[in-house]
């Protein structure tokens, strides 16, 4: 067997041979280095960190030993220190002094993150505080502290790092991030956006807006001066120019910003930045005048996007838009035509809201109910509103059965009808339902069982016999999951009787294949073939070594294949990835730890989905936005470089048709 070390070259080494009077002998000898035992290329681009020091690192980091990683941050190799320092952000400890002189001795992006995570004294405050104001902007990493343990006093001290200062930009997210949650004053608010307009540097702008954008608490009020004085200054610099911009001034101003816009491109069918054209979507200018607004309306219904077409029918749902011409419009071109369901039922929603008879599409719900499986609870919704409740109940029996999303959806929406409703009547065949639900033994149906579960008039004293005996078989039989959740169930229900059989589902962390990671080298990249064409991303294993490790390997195991993307939060993330339960809720058998990097959650980011500190698995999502917010909490391991397009036309329901790793 073939156990050959092979020395691996820098871009630089192969120009230098290739330019050298060896000519055609060098070019071979470089391909024969660059060959494995298997006559497959060698990456060029390796770090041998991945197997010298991250099999180490990976262990005290599953074990948030503060001790351990402390350890490694005096490691020569910086990706190293970065790596025990995200570590460290994630972890516990009381030696907080400790770790403030070790972040000051390091003074990084990195180390400065993670005590953001710490809960630090007045004290040590005051000591950041006081190294920020040096003159020297030795210490001008800091700002990234501030992103979650500043206030509004610290706003003027930030304002003072400047653009074009290195590092200027860290100080405004810092800003962004407090005008996000803290309440501030008018002349704050005019300092911060004045700033924000005479920069030069779009980044450092975006970052100071970013605050007004993502929360509404500081946005100036309607008909104020402020919020002229913006529009003014928008109009005036950089309107039109700068997309991000643009785009944040229309949820900053609302319709003012949309018209703006809308003069600008010529109307919203001219907008080809999606991200940009859902965002006017969402606040549709409209002059009172029916005909105008009608037609006005029309246009963004025309777009090519259905993402955008999806938010104009939410816009008028919740503005209460009437006018039977429209109404005709959307009926007979909307949501007769479309095969999009998310657009049929966002339509079907609308014109119920109209009062429209809907009796005609009956036949068209039912394809589309079927087409679309993770709007299930928008279709019971729609069925619980408009049929009889013996319909209704049908339905929701229907989908118990089905399994997966569809069955998650109905116990939901089950509940929600006994405990909004007066159900009382339909007691007996919701108990019935119940039981279907409960001895199906899926993992999706009980997790939306837990409010029936614990109402004493849906489940009597007579009841646990049969369902300790559900539960008794769960464990026998391995269902861990389901076990654990009827078990739960069960002790709130009845705690005097309850007796736990099964061990508490905890999933084991998966550590890397060591050897494997290091032969991807450092920028592997992961193709995705999509039902709406191809997504490569460039994946980032020195960052995320046991989430890049994972995807190689659920990858090349075929798990993706047919996996959906079973959310699309329109302005934000496109997430997939679940082979397992394929609900929402799913993954492999094993977690892997949080690994949060210094690289923001840009347009294009990869991220790994998450309900908490080390529980990520196999979900992941693309970024349709820039989410600062994300930074730092969640697990960024690659990011698209190529098929943004694609991404931007994922809808619910799509699905991977194939994936593969390669070496670059």
């Amino acid at each position: 067997m073939c156990k050959k070390q092979i020395t691996f070259l820098k871009n630089n080494e192969i120009v230098n041979i290739l330019h050298s009077s060896l000519g055609i002998v060098s070019f071979s000898i470089i391909l024969l280095l660059l060959t494995n035992c298997s006559g497959q290329p060698e990456p060029i681009y390796t770090n041998p960190v991945i197997v010298d020091v991250y099999p180490g690192l990976a262990e005290a980091v599953v074990s948030r030993d503060f001790d351990q990683l402390h350890g490694y941050l005096s490691h020569e190799d910086e990706n190293v220190r970065a790596a025990a320092w995200h570590a460290i952000g994630k972890s516990e400890t009381d030696q907080t002094e400790r770790l403030l002189t070790a972040v000051i001795r390091e003074n990084s992006i990195a180390a400065w993150q993670a005590l953001s995570f710490y809960e630090i004294d007045a004290e040590g405050v005051e000591q950041v505080d006081e190294l920020l104001q040096r003159e020297d902007n030795t210490y001008i990493k800091a700002c990234e502290f501030y992103r979650r343990q500043g206030d509004a006093d610290h706003i003027p001290m930030l304002l003072q790092k400047k653009d074009p200062s290195e590092h200027a930009h860290r100080c405004a997210a810092a800003i962004g991030a407090i005008v996000s949650r803290v309440e501030i004053n008018d002349e704050m608010k005019r300092d911060i956006l004045n700033r924000a307009f005479e920069s030069e540097n779009p980044e450092y702008r975006r970052n100071l807006l970013y605050g007004f954008y993502r929360s509404g608490l500081n946005r100036p009020e309607p008909e104020s001066e402020l919020r002229q004085a913006i529009l003014d200054d928008w109009l005036e610099t950089v309107f039109g120019s700068e997309k991000e911009t643009d785009r944040y001034m229309v949820r900053i101003l609302g319709e003012k910003a949309a018209e703006n816009l809308l003069e600008l491109h010529g109307g919203i069918r001219r907008v080809n930045d999606i991200p940009l054209a859902v965002e006017i979507a969402r606040n549709i200018p409209l002059t009172g005048d029916e005909h105008s607004d009608v037609d006005r309306i029309k246009s963004f219904l025309s777009h090519s996007n259905p993402h955008v077409i999806a938010q104009t029918l939410e816009t008028l749902k919740q503005h209460a838009f009437s006018s039977d011409e429209l109404n005709d419009f959307i009926y007979s071109e909307i949501t007769v035509p479309t095969r999009n369901p998310e657009v049929f039922i966002t339509s079907l929603e609308y014109l119920q809201q109209q009062n429209i008879n809907l009796s005609g599409l009956a036949e068209k719900q039912l394809f589309a109910e079927k087409a679309g499986p993770y709007l299930t609870h928008r279709y019971l919704e729609f069925y619980r509103t408009e049929k009889s409740p013996d319909e209704y109940l049908r339905k929701i029996e229907e989908h118990i059965k089905a399994g997966e999303i569809r069955s998650l959806h109905a116990t939901q929406s089950l509940s929600q009808f006994w405990t909004e409703n007066d159900a009382d009547a339909h007691r007996a065949e919701i108990h019935r339902l119940v039981r279907i639900a409960v001895e199906s033994q899926s993992r999706s149906a009980i997790s939306g069982l837990n409010t029936l579960l614990n109402d004493e008039v849906i489940i009597e004293e007579t009841d646990f016999e049969w369902l300790d005996g559900v539960y008794t078989d769960a464990v026998e039989n391995g269902y861990d999951e389901f076990a654990e959740q009827l078990g739960q169930n069960l002790e709130s229900r009845f705690p005097d009787r309850y007796t736990q059989r099964h061990d508490a589902f905890q999933k084991e962390f998966r550590m890397p294949d060591w050897d494997r990671l290091h032969a991807l080298g450092t920028r592997p990249h992961w193709r995705l073939e999509t039902s709406r064409g191809v997504v490569e991303v460039r994946l980032d294993p020195l960052t995320a070594p046991f989430t890049v490790s994972s995807i190689d390997s659920l990858t090349r195991a075929g798990a993706y294949e047919g996996a959906a993307f079973h959310r699309v939060v329109r302005n934000f993330v496109v997430q997939g990835g679940d082979f397992d339960r394929r609900d929402g809720f799913g993954g492999p058998d094993y977690r892997i730890p949080t690994e949060p990097s210094t690289r923001s959650f840009e347009r294009g980011s990869v991220g790994i989905a998450s309900s908490g500190t080390d529980t990520e698995g196999g979900q992941f999502y693309f970024m349709h936005i820039w989410a600062p917010h994300l930074d730092g909490s969640y697990t960024r391991f690659g990011e698209v470089v190529r098929g943004m397009d694609v991404v931007d036309k994922l809808r619910i329901g799509d699905r991977v048709e194939r994936a593969s790793i390669s070496v670059r």
